[in-house]
């Protein structure tokens, strides 16, 4: 329980309507306790405008105390000292007016000097004062006492209703457990049976209960989505959307730290070597993944070029082999003069270090030239009767093929094109081989030593870029060193 509120209103404001201080006396005394900074009360009774027993009253009725009657040694003591101080009052607001209506002639008669008997009552107005404040203090303890004694006493009964409770709730378990250990088995089943019917009804009771209010839940929102304006709505639709973005990043932050928990604890399970064997994979899933987009943004492209090329007029496909005709002559003219710079300056190099060499240092390098260069042409010989015998069996292969195919091979034209041309596009230039035998398929993989240790990538075959040739062109590209 709470105890009753009681309005509190100011002491000034209480001691007006009191009629015990006018309006000029609280303006004074709040100039005053605005200067000393000391409380209303002490200033009222330090100006006398009230006195110490009316102080107590007001205080008391502020507060909602009930000063108790005088009785014991004080007794009458209280209202002597308000008689006293009302006709003080009443004295000082008198003296003004009788000396401004004294008309007597400026010589008068000097009375004899009274001796102020002491005052006997202010030791006395002190206690009283104390006793009231004490009187106060016990008077709200007791009342605070009282209350806490009836919070106390209803939380008793509530104590031995609940317990009252369960003491019937236990016995009835217990009343219940008896029957069913007297009940047989086909009777425990059908126990059971309406057991499982009632947690039903009591579910689908429930569900029914949870669906009402969710349907009232969503005409509530509805009529307020209705009285709401345009804009308002815009901004419930965002933050719903926003409340929802949050929590699905939620969801997912929460599944992504449990997987890495599940991943630290099996790698807290692991050895030495399986961790790095997972490592390894790791890495190697990362390449794969990395190579198959690489592989699949190529393919886009080149898909992209060819329906691009497919697109042009013939006309335009002419002009656009001869643009990279001509592009490829330029990277080839600027590829050459950048060789033969460096050849240049090789050679300047190498005739300064000859310069600077002994007799018998000169001869020993002319005989390491010769052999080098002897190395060099035995590997290009070599090389060659490579291609040549690659060439010599794949036409015997070609030929095997044209005879178990066709009866009788065609004659030779003499004005059938021989050979292919290979359209390799390399990093800042283009070069143009000429090859013997059919051209390559699609996809294949092509060397080209005749410029370096370059190899390559078909992407399609097709008509010469050079004017008036006849042969099919294998149009490729540079493998990069992520694609061997």
């Amino acid at each position: 329980m709470e105890a009753a509120r009681i309005p509190w209103r100011p002491l000034g404001r209480l001691l007006v309507e009191q009629g015990l201080l006018s309006e000029d006396e609280l303006e004074r005394a709040l100039e005053q306790q605005a200067l000393t900074g000391r409380r209303l009360g002490e200033t009222l009774v330090e100006l006398e405008f009230v006195s110490h027993p009316a102080l107590s009253r007001a205080l008391a009725e502020q507060y909602g105390i009930e000063l108790k009657s005088e009785t014991g040694f004080g007794t009458g003591l209280r209202a002597k000292i308000e008689r006293r101080h009302d006709q003080d009052r009443e004295q000082e607001t008198a003296r003004p007016e009788q000396q401004s209506s004294d008309t007597a002639p400026a010589l008068s008669l000097v009375p004899e000097p009274v001796t102020p008997e002491p005052d006997a009552l202010d030791s006395e107005d002190l206690l009283l004062v104390q006793l009231e404040e004490q009187w106060a203090k016990l008077a709200a303890a007791e009342e605070r006492l009282l209350e806490a004694k009836r919070e106390v006493t209803v939380l008793r009964r509530a104590v031995r209703h609940r317990r009252d409770q369960a003491v019937r709730l236990v016995e009835r378990v217990r009343t219940r457990n008896r029957r069913i250990d007297e009940l047989s088995a086909s009777e425990r089943d059908e126990l059971a049976l309406v057991n499982e019917l009632t947690a039903l009804r009591w579910e689908v009771r429930h569900r029914r209960d949870q669906a009402v209010r969710l349907v009232e839940r969503v005409r509530t929102r509805n009529r307020r989505i209705d009285e709401l304006s345009a804009s308002e709505r815009d901004q419930v639709s965002e933050l719903t959307a926003l409340r929802r973005a949050v929590e699905h990043r939620r969801d997912h932050a929460i599944r992504l730290l449990e997987r890495i928990r599940t991943r630290d604890r099996h790698i807290a399970e692991l050895s030495a070597s399986e961790l790095a064997q997972v490592n390894e994979l790791t890495m190697l899933r990362w390449e794969v993944s990395h190579r198959r987009d690489q592989a699949v943004r190529l393919v886009e492209r080149v898909r992209a070029r060819d329906s691009r090329i497919d697109e042009l007029s013939a006309k335009e496909r002419d002009e656009l082999v001869q643009v990279h005709e001509l592009t490829a002559l330029r990277w080839e003219v600027s590829h050459r003069r950048a060789q033969a710079a460096r050849f240049v300056q090789r050679i300047r190099s190498r005739d300064r270090r000859i310069a600077e060499l002994s007799a018998t240092e000169r001869e020993e390098l002319a005989h390491a030239s010769e052999l080098t260069a002897l190395r060099r042409a035995m590997w290009h010989r070599r090389a060659q009767a490579v291609r040549l015998v690659e060439r010599i069996r794949r036409r015997d292969r070609r030929i095997a093929e044209l005879s178990a195919t066709e009866p009788k091979p065609p004659e030779p034209d003499s004005k059938a094109p021989f050979g292919h041309l290979i359209y390799a596009q390399l990093p800042g230039r283009y070069v143009l081989v000429e090859r013997d035998g059919a051209p390559p398929e699609p996809d294949a993989r092509l060397e080209l030593p005749e410029i370096g240790d370059e190899t390559v990538l078909v992407d399609r075959v097709g008509r010469s870029p050079l004017p008036n040739d006849a042969r099919p062109c294998a149009f490729a590209q540079q493998l990069s060193p992520s694609d061997d």
